[in-house]
């Protein structure tokens, strides 16, 4: 049995979009993205895709045949 709680809503990188002035989902420096453009939160949801993917590979692993992971994960209604 595997238990996390609250770990998953960080990311592992900054979306190299937000930074760069010249894409459309640039963000100016803010390090979220409630109320940005569909742009900022596109590349939020893709680091995430990548981080969480990374995630439950790693953890799928470590489990047993037949184990079971509890998930615990806060998120922002959109």
């Amino acid at each position: 049995m595997a238990y996390s709680s609250c770990a998953l809503c960080w990311l592992s990188d900054v979306p190299p979009e937000l930074s760069d002035t010249t894409s459309p989902a640039y963000n100016g420096g803010r390090i979220h993205y409630t109320g940005a453009s569909k742009e900022v939160a596109q590349a939020y949801a893709c680091q995430y895709k990548k981080d969480i993917t990374s995630f439950l590979v790693a953890r799928s692993r470590e489990l047993a045949e037949d184990g079971l992971m509890a998930l615990i994960v806060p998120g922002v209604p959109d």
